[in-house]
């Protein structure tokens, strides 16, 4: 388990921590409400992959901008069959949706927090 993992164990509910950085350069957090309330509480096999959620964003194989404000960006990375054990698929990659906040809302710099995080292939959905 990453260093990032820890804090985010250790973390209030409701207080995000620094995940990635995006490769616009911008800082991406994720809450532990979102991780185990949203994200692991439906779909339990991220844990095993959780490792691989901020190397999405920090590297990811390709970049979708949902909105023409920019305000989410859909990161998905090929997940390695390995990792992925009996839901292995030609199409096996996460999608991270990162929502970007704005000067106003963040002190003066843009910054992302992740939405959600979910296998498509699998037919999963928000």
């Amino acid at each position: 388990m990453t260093d990032f993992w820890h804090r985010l164990a250790a973390a209030p509910l409701d207080v995000p921590q620094a995940l990635a950085v995006d490769p616009d350069g911008c800082t991406v957090y994720m809450s532990r409400e979102v991780w185990e309330l949203h994200i692991v509480r439906k779909r339990p096999r991220m844990f095993a992959l959780r490792d691989f959620v901020g190397q999405t964003v920090d590297d990811p194989d390709f970049v979708i901008v949902e909105d023409l404000a920019r305000k989410y960006i859909h990161y998905f990375r090929k997940v390695p069959p390995q990792l992925l054990g009996e839901f292995e698929s030609p199409d096996h990659e996460m999608l991270v949706v990162v929502k970007y906040l704005y000067p106003d809302v963040s002190g003066g710099k843009r910054v992302g927090v992740v939405s959600t995080v979910y296998l498509p292939y699998l037919g999963e959905k928000r």
